[in-house]
């Protein structure tokens, strides 16, 4: 069996301000999984997974967790 795919996005804008010729200062934003797609992991793959009393249960294909969601990150950086 084999779990659902991924489908990440991650995008930056960035603006680099100058001051003089050699200094500056640049502001960036990122943003990962900018979509916010739904990301599911820890599918159980285990066609027999029971116990003693019940041991015909069967849980496959059942989504445990997904993946982080949308996040930010915001940066600057001085250079000279």
């Amino acid at each position: 069996m084999k779990g659902p795919g991924r489908d990440q996005w991650a995008l930056t804008l960035y603006k680099t301000f100058k001051f003089t010729e050699r200094a500056g200062f640049r502001f960036q934003a990122d943003a990962f999984n900018a979509f916010n797609h739904t990301q599911f992991n820890g599918v159980n793959t285990g066609v027999l997974t029971g116990n003693a009393t019940n041991p015909y249960t069967s849980n496959a294909g059942e989504i445990n967790s997904t993946f982080d969601p949308r996040v930010f990150q915001l940066g600057g950086r001085l250079f000279f």
